[in-house]
């Protein structure tokens, strides 16, 4: 009987590591989904012209401007400070995804390394830097407006986030349990 609640206990822990592996490896990769999604009707205009520059200093076309992601944005970012167009507002959200990027792989790392209480808090952390740029974005008129709406990068990460501090907060009672029993 004794061996069996073991096995289910490992099981659990076992089960909370992968879901924090999993809300992790989500964030991360909500730097590469798309963030912004073109709306249908602008969507149709950038279909329209293709290969037209919609962000000629990156040389990204019309085409590639339907769905952009973090990645692309901190492009975009770049080319405005680079070129001093809204200079101060380009390097504030570069530093912010580049926090956020940081936050979600420090997540990570601490994920892989069964640390749920580190991976809680710089889970926590990438939630904040998630928000500060979807509030910058709001501010600015970015996203939602006339030309792009939410992409599902920015409700991928909030699952990520609640997957992550789920499997964190089990792993950690379940190891708490597990010292208790020793």
């Amino acid at each position: 009987m004794k061996a069996k609640n073991n096995k289910m206990k490992r099981d659990k822990q076992s089960l909370a590591f992968y879901a924090m592996i999993i809300g992790s490896v989500l964030l991360i990769a909500a730097l590469f989904l798309p963030f912004a999604t073109a709306t249908e009707e602008y969507a149709e205009h950038l279909n329209r012209y293709p290969k037209r520059y919609l962000v000629e200093e990156i040389e990204m076309e019309n085409a590639d401007g339907i769905q952009i992601s973090l990645m692309k944005f901190l492009r975009i970012y770049y080319a405005a400070a680079k070129l001093e167009i809204s200079r101060e507002v380009g390097i504030a959200c570069m530093v912010i995804l580049f926090i956020f990027a940081l936050f979600a792989i420090m997540t990570a790392i601490f994920s892989v390394c069964r640390k749920p209480i580190l991976t809680i808090l710089f889970d926590i952390l990438s939630f904040a830097m998630i928000n500060l740029v979807r509030w910058d974005f709001q501010e600015r008129g970015v996203i939602p407006s006339r030309r792009y709406d939410w992409g599902i990068a920015a409700y991928a990460v909030y699952i990520g986030v609640m997957i992550v501090i789920a499997g964190a907060v089990v792993f950690l009672t379940e190891k708490r349990k597990q010292k208790r029993e020793q």
